[in-house]
């Protein structure tokens, strides 16, 4: 395992948190041709396999993406945007400012169709657009190998690849036009370059230092992208800036001064979009729409999700889908607990003067404000079931990090069990994924009834933004 450099000023804990962009380390004249010959063979074996990884996910969100004619309500609504950005109309839906939402996600469809063409139809729109996200989910996937082989180890970085590539839960949303997946993926990219960042402060001459210019490089790319971020959906604030206040409150990871830059570049980037809106004279239209959401997000209004009166209950929509999001489920249950074990460990630490190495507190912190928010949101905001998008995906580190705690205490010596029931754990978690992933999106034949009643509804009730 790489070791981590606590740099709060606390002795050594762990390995280092980085390594592109440093001084690689001397090796001596004798043993130094066989070493590279090895590590050049394990790092290439690696990076074949994470590439095969990330092109199984591509390819397991492009299959049948476009027979799949079990619409979400909202992929009409910001395909009509994208369309209507492309059109120049900016962010409009039936010639109104659309500001329920931030419009980063809505300007990247308005690029993407001014490059390659819209679609005549709303209904063949919404499966064009589907292909951004199917890619954008293998980029997420490649993040979160990145991601976990920066906290723990390669091989835990390559199955927690694995498990994004085939995740039903995850290969149904990353299926479908919506915001989560570009919210998850940059501050995915975001979460990385402060890891990257993780080990700065460290005086010990053995560990490879990043030059003053790729520093400042990796601040300004983490804020921008946890920029992006919050400008696509601001609930993910919870895995992106409100994480990152709390570890700058907390002075770890890294300095105080680079994460308080990142969170500052990251707030600019979402006060320039007010000021654009300001300068438009549309103050009053984004407060309006604002204030519903604000309402929405506390919950003292209900007009969406499984809290709505009337509507289908949480309980109702996990015994029908039980069958295909067991995994995704448990996944999602595991890391509270394990979020809370972590913060118990932390804190009982904290009170006899150890440091709780920096990659766990990372980590616990990370999972810990995503669950907090969708503890929330489940008691009292708008419940919804692509609320989960986001503890899932930032669950990956949280158990990378406890799976190589474990393998390090129990992975040697007689007292295996542990670690063996994990490892089986393991595999029947990944392969009822992959038996079930083939059906985790409901597609239906061209002559089906559904799909003729669907392209029926396209052209009797959406109407054209542009």
């Amino acid at each position: 395992m790489k070791p981590v450099v606590d740099v709060t000023g606390g002795p050594a804990v762990g390995a280092t948190l980085g390594r592109y962009g440093r001084t690689p380390e001397p090796t001596t004249a004798r043993s130094g041709r066989g070493l590279l010959s090895r590590t050049a063979v394990r790092e290439r074996s690696t990076a074949i396999a994470g590439v095969a990884i990330i092109a199984l996910a591509l390819v397991m969100r492009l299959i049948n993406h476009a027979s799949n004619y079990d619409i979400f309500v909202d992929e009409i609504t910001y395909s009509s945007l994208g369309r209507a950005v492309a059109g120049g109309h900016g962010a409009t839906l039936y010639g109104s400012p659309f500001f329920l939402h931030p419009p980063a996600f809505f300007y990247l469809e308005g690029a993407l169709l001014r490059l390659f063409g819209t679609a005549k139809s709303s209904l063949a729109l919404v499966f064009d657009l589907r292909l951004v996200n199917c890619v954008l989910g293998a980029v997420e996937c490649g993040f979160v190998m990145l991601l976990v082989d920066e906290l723990t180890q390669r091989w835990a970085a390559l199955l927690a690849g694995l498990f994004v590539a085939v995740d039903p839960f995850l290969l149904r949303w990353d299926g479908r036009v919506v915001l989560e997946t570009l919210a998850m993926t940059t501050a995915l990219a975001g979460w990385l370059c402060v890891v990257l960042l993780a080990d700065l402060g460290t005086t010990s001459t053995s560990e490879p230092q990043l030059s003053t210019r790729r520093q400042w490089q990796l601040v300004v790319c983490g804020g921008v992208m946890f920029g992006i971020s919050l400008l696509t959906k601001e609930t993910y604030a919870f895995v992106g800036v409100v994480p990152l206040a709390v570890l700058l409150a907390l002075g770890a990871p890294i300095r105080r001064t680079r994460s308080g830059l990142i969170l500052g570049i990251a707030v600019l980037c979402f006060i320039a979009y007010w000021l654009t809106v300001v300068a438009n004279g549309q103050l009053r239209a984004w407060w309006n729409q604002q204030s519903v959401g604000l309402q929405r997000a506390a919950g003292t209004t209900q007009i969406s999700g499984f809290n709505q009166a009337g509507h289908s209950t949480f309980a109702s929509r996990l015994g029908s889908d039980l069958h295909l999001y067991l995994v995704s489920y448990l996944v999602v249950a595991a890391t509270g607990l394990t979020a809370a074990i972590w913060a118990l460990v932390w804190y009982r630490a904290a009170r006899s003067g150890r440091q709780l190495p920096a990659r766990r507190r990372l980590a616990t912190v990370l999972s810990a404000c995503a669950v907090a928010y969708i503890a929330y949101a489940g008691l009292l905001g708008a419940f919804e079931e692509q609320i989960f998008y986001m503890v899932l995906v930032a669950a990956i580190p949280l158990l990378a990090v406890s799976a190589d705690a474990v393998w390090s205490r129990y992975g040697r010596g007689d007292r295996r069990l542990p670690l063996v029931a994990c490892v089986v754990l393991g595999v029947v978690a990944l392969g009822f994924e992959l038996a079930v992933a083939p059906r985790a999106i409901r597609t239906f034949p061209r002559s089906s009834r559904t799909y003729g009643g669907t392209c029926r509804t396209s052209r009797a009730s959406i109407r054209p933004t542009a």
